[in-house]
């Protein structure tokens, strides 16, 4: 039995974009947003537009990055999703080494 399940990566831009989402959709106080969507739309403007950001910043790696790497990423910054993608060179950085 393996300790860790395959994770083969090949994400693809929407597939990022979503888990981003996923995962920052709580980042904000219903009915007290600034992005002007007042909890009321299911997914906040303001994150949807980081999502597009964050998927901008690291398209070159999308197809090589595993879910566990985005997650492991994401839990890094679990509450400020504009540090996640302030933190997008390193993190490229840390794992154009780690495939070498």
């Amino acid at each position: 039995q393996l300790a860790c399940p395959l994770d083969l990566g090949c994400h693809s831009v929407s597939q990022v974009r979503r888990l981003f989402i996923k995962f920052f959709k709580d980042c904000h106080v219903p009915g007290d947003c600034f992005c002007g969507c007042k909890g009321q739309a299911d997914i906040c403007k303001r994150i949807e537009k980081l999502a597009i950001q964050f998927v901008d910043g690291i398209r070159e790696r999308i197809g090589s990055l595993t879910t566990a790497e985005l997650q492991g990423h994401f839990m890094s910054h679990r509450d400020q999703p504009e540090e996640a993608i302030a933190t997008l060179p390193a993190f490229i950085s840390q794992m154009r080494e780690k495939d070498l």
